[in-house]
């Protein structure tokens, strides 16, 4: 089924991508793929290049993801989160703790701008 605001993650040696949307409907659905995929890697990168939106869906992703690393001691890294998406977690006072995992762009880019 194509469903409009579906997501999809796709891994490549200890990066994973998240392609598409993260919304309330598919967070459960999204999680439970992020762990089956990520269950053998000790590293991991997630990118967010070509997710297609920021809500609090993606935020809850993004602490979900953090809360397994550290119950699983991997190390975490985030790719390329959008501006707005750091800003909305500024408003839920979760900033310093994406921060503390670490953050990278590979090239300065903002889809929502």
């Amino acid at each position: 089924s194509s469903d409009v605001c579906s997501s999809d993650l796709i891994i490549e040696k200890n990066k994973l991508s998240i392609e598409g949307y993260i919304t309330l409907d598919n967070i459960v659905k999204t999680l439970d793929l992020f762990e089956e995929k990520i269950k053998k890697i000790e590293s991991i990168e997630i990118d967010f290049k070509n997710l297609h939106n920021s809500n609090s869906a993606v935020l809850i992703f993004i602490i979900n993801c953090i809360r397994y690393s550290i119950e699983k001691n991997k190390e975490l890294l985030f790719i390329n989160i959008p501006e707005v998406l750091l800003d909305l977690s500024k408003v839920y006072n979760l900033y310093d703790i994406i921060m503390k995992r670490g953050i990278k762009n590979e090239r300065s880019f903002n889809k929502w701008n």
